[in-house]
């Protein structure tokens, strides 16, 4: 999914459709070229951070998902309403993002 070629709301569902929520934390991010991606974390104490992977290319990305709280899977994917918020959020701080130049943090 990339923000910049018509993305759909259709494609955020298969992202997150194809995550597992209790694999562990996962985190949402765009990196600068406009794709979409869902990340794992590694389960670090007291709150799970994303590795250098996202934190040096994120351009745009959610606070963490912690495990089993339902923002990735199956579950997460039928959540009409989370994947419109979702969506939505993505779009517009993408487009503030990108005409700013700084990373954007999605609090949820």
């Amino acid at each position: 999914m990339n923000l910049d070629n018509n993305p759909t709301m259709d494609q955020l569902r298969d992202l997150l459709r194809a995550c597992d929520d209790r694999a562990g934390h996962h985190v949402l991010w765009v990196d600068r070229a406009g794709e979409v991606h869902i990340t794992k974390v590694e389960k670090k104490w007291p709150v799970p951070q994303p590795g250098p992977e996202v934190l040096d290319n994120a351009l745009v990305r959610f606070e963490t998902f912690w495990a089993g709280k339902g923002y990735v899977g199956a579950e997460a994917a039928t959540s009409d309403e989370w994947i419109t918020d979702a969506f939505n959020w993505l779009l517009r701080d993408w487009a503030s993002a990108k005409n700013r130049g700084e990373p954007v943090l999605i609090g949820i």
